[in-house]
């Protein structure tokens, strides 16, 4: 049996890269009831000044950090603490973050990774369907990665799936992707597996 935790918890971030943008959130509201592919913000660079999407990630991930200073203007701190808290209950159960091998599922630009990182993880794969996403986290964070793949989880290719099959996974992690437009929750069904006995999932929701 797998060890689960769910959270929906806020911390402060860690200091991300300063830049030369700004980030301004609509009034609330005139968002309040929007459908969340309609949410927006407006991002403002040079002297210009336009709208994006929230969720329009091939446009967000091609701004440097763009993405970390959006989620910190918003509060939203859980790519800090779920990172933290997977490391805890690692630890806490007699492991060693260096005997950490996780999988990382919507792994974004790489920033729940640079935290693990951070907490001594050595072996961290992430997989996600934007391959802007795999540019940005090379970028951003070079070297977090042993492996980066651009893939459908729902349709992975054979070559992905024995790569995956043989890592020996012990801990899972999906951050802030488990919702509507984003993992779908078959995808978690397919990577499942993937963990090892008495290995670590750890993912949160939106309400």
């Amino acid at each position: 049996m797998n060890n689960f935790f769910i959270i929906n918890l806020w911390k402060e971030a860690k200091n991300i890269q300063k830049v030369d943008f700004e980030i301004e959130l609509p009034e609330i509201e005139r968002i309040r009831n929007l459908p969340i592919h309609e949410e927006y913000f407006w991002f403002k660079e040079n002297g210009t000044k336009r709208k994006l999407w929230l969720h329009d990630y091939i446009e967000i991930y091609q701004v440097p950090y763009l993405y970390e200073h959006l989620m910190e203007k918003l509060e939203c701190k859980s790519h800090s603490i779920l990172g933290s808290l997977l490391v805890e209950n690692f630890t806490q159960a007699d492991g060693k973050a260096e005997d950490m091998v996780v999988l990382d599922i919507g792994a974004g630009t790489g920033w729940v990774d640079k935290t693990l990182a951070d907490l001594g993880v050595k072996s961290i794969v992430g997989i996600d369907i934007v391959p802007q996403a795999a540019q940005a986290a090379q970028r951003q964070y070079p070297g977090v990665y042993e492996n980066y793949y651009v893939e459908d989880l729902t349709n992975l290719t054979e070559i992905t799936k024995q790569a995956l099959n043989g890592r020996g996974f012990n801990c899972l992690i999906c951050c802030s992707a488990l919702s509507q437009g984003h993992v779908p929750a078959d995808a978690l069904r397919v990577v499942y597996n993937q963990v090892a006995p008495n290995g670590f999932i750890a993912f949160n929701v939106t309400q």
